[in-house]
């Protein structure tokens, strides 16, 4: 009974050893091509975008790099809520890293949600420090069962496969942009014909105030270190654009811009864009043929930017 308690302790000893070792050193793991340190290691970077997946399947790299002059940079992270970006802009500038552009995601599911990280990814490139700033601004307090599950469950998948799968994803990033094919799926016929997306139902919370704070937060900041700031919603689908609960977001999101004097571009003025199916991979997400197009839209247009 005695050498089972012994093995017990160890074990539970070993896992928060191991719990520990992971979440200090995960951040300092290589990791090409895409993530916060890959940013910070670029030292100068003329354009970067910050956003969630609507980024990621909505800027095309490539497009970027054949017209743009300088360093670009796509970090994006499923699902990234303000809160999490202006963190993620205080990490970048406390490593001395030079931003002379900023292109913020204005995405409105993003800013209706109470405080959360949808992409493990995010927790797993943060130190401990950030990890924890980052835990306090989700949870109110600490509880073993929340303290477990963000400091002990997640990502030890990505720390035992790490030499493997850094060197497979990498692969299909080039500056934090994912490198896409034409091949890609579309949205269908049977995608279109189906009731109104059940995402809109999230929308009728409304604008949730921490989001907005760290929107402020955010502008503050690059008014202070001197960073262009351009708030940046990509097109999304007739059915989500044209939605009343969608519009009656959007319009509060722009209005406060607006006083803040801020500038922001939207997805939605581009005409012929948010019916041609063919540019989106499902309501929100656009496709390679989508991205391509909004991304030389916006190149064009970054001179004409509403205010």
């Amino acid at each position: 009974m005695i050498f089972f308690k012994k093995v017990l302790v160890w074990c539970i000893i070993s896992f928060f050893g191991f719990c520990l070792f992971k979440n200090v050193v995960s951040n300092s793991l290589p990791n090409q091509n895409r993530g916060i340190q890959d940013c910070i290691n670029k030292g100068v970077i003329d354009n970067l975008f910050i956003g969630s997946s609507m980024f990621r399947q909505g800027i095309d790299i490539d497009s970027l790099n054949e017209s743009s002059n300088g360093i670009n940079y796509i970090l994006s992270y499923n699902g990234l809520q303000p809160f999490a970006i202006e963190t993620i802009l205080k990490i970048l500038l406390q490593h001395n890293c030079i931003i002379k552009n900023l292109y913020v995601d204005m995405y409105a599911f993003s800013i209706v949600s109470s405080p959360k990280i949808s992409d493990k990814r995010l927790i797993w490139d943060l130190n401990l420090s950030d990890k924890i700033k980052i835990f306090n601004k989700i949870y109110s307090g600490w509880s073993f069962s929340a303290g477990f599950d963000f400091f002990g469950r997640l990502n030890n998948e990505y720390f035992i496969t790490h030499p493997i799968s850094n060197y497979l994803v990498s692969k299909r990033y080039k500056n934090g942009g994912r490198i896409r094919s034409l091949n890609e799926s579309e949205l269908t016929s049977i995608q279109l014909s189906a009731r109104e997306p059940m995402m809109l139902n999230a929308l009728k919370k409304g604008i949730n105030e921490v989001q907005l704070q760290s929107i402020s937060g955010l502008i503050i900041i690059c008014k202070q270190n001197n960073i262009n700031v351009v708030f940046c919603e990509t097109p999304k689908h007739a059915v989500i654009s044209k939605n009343e609960i969608y519009n009656r977001v959007m319009n509060k999101y722009v209005s406060f811009l607006k006083e803040k004097n801020v500038k922001y571009i939207l997805g939605s003025d581009i005409p012929n864009f948010s019916d041609n199916s063919s540019f989106f991979q499902d309501f929100v997400h656009l496709s390679c043929k989508g991205s391509k197009s909004f991304t030389n839209y916006l190149l064009k247009n970054r001179k004409n930017i509403k205010k």
